[in-house]
């Protein structure tokens, strides 16, 4: 072969494996879960049972971004589908006095109307809207909320996921809150508390129906796939 052909065939060979390499690694982002962003300390507590929560100082407010990760030992189907029937959440949220869908926007988005009891100060009335999804090829779930109005907040954004782990499933819980004038000290902590024990209570729930409650987990699944049609 002439020289100068061997050396253009090896640049082309290396420029084609640099390509590849891009390609491969933005592909392996693209489609790592949850889970696999994750420390190996913060792992280790998710595989134990325990719950691992994030927090992020936001830049104009007075509460932080919150995450919450803990695994559930039941599919992300049957997770999603205990999750998003919002109803039932007034029946095993600490503090949730009601959560009652006041309105159907489309088939997997809802207006829900909520009344959580704020100790010392009066209850909180609000309502957010709650949209249900799927991802990865429905393999994985998502309930996404916005607030609509309220007695106070000024607003609240957050999601849930639901993404397989081994035999169960990660749960990936987000919440951001812009508070009213009641925002900060005592509130605000029992607010962060809040944010954790509705995880805690959530999977307890899922894991409740998974192995006692079959009846009441098959119907909330067959009303979730209904949602995702």
């Amino acid at each position: 072969m002439h020289p100068t052909i061997r050396i253009r065939l090896k640049r082309a060979l290396g420029v084609f494996a640099l390509v590849s390499c891009v390609l491969f690694t933005g592909i392996a982002a693209a489609t790592a879960g949850i889970y696999d962003g994750l420390t190996p300390d913060q792992k280790n507590k998710i595989q134990s049972g325990q719950p691992v929560v994030v927090m992020q100082e936001a830049v104009g407010s007075a509460w932080p971004k919150v995450w919450v990760y803990q695994r559930v030992s039941a599919t992300p189907e049957e997770s999603a589908a205990v999750f998003a029937d919002f109803e039932l959440a007034s029946t095993y949220v600490e503090n949730l006095k009601k959560s009652k869908i006041s309105k159907r926007v489309s088939k997997n988005s809802f207006e829900v109307d909520y009344l959580l009891s704020v100790p010392v100060l009066s209850d909180e009335a609000y309502t957010v809207r709650d949209v249900v999804s799927s991802y990865d090829n429905g393999s994985s779930y998502q309930v996404e909320w916005n607030l609509v109005r309220a007695t106070s907040t000024k607003a609240s954004t957050g999601y849930a996921k639901f993404e397989a782990l081994g035999t169960g499933t990660l749960l990936a819980y987000y919440n951001f809150v812009t508070p009213g004038a009641f925002g900060s000290g005592l509130v605000k902590d029992r607010a962060m508390k809040q944010v954790r024990d509705t995880v805690a209570v959530t999977v307890k729930q899922i894991e409740k129906e998974h192995t006692s409650n079959r009846e009441l987990l098959d119907r909330q699944i067959l009303v979730l796939r209904g949602m995702l049609q």
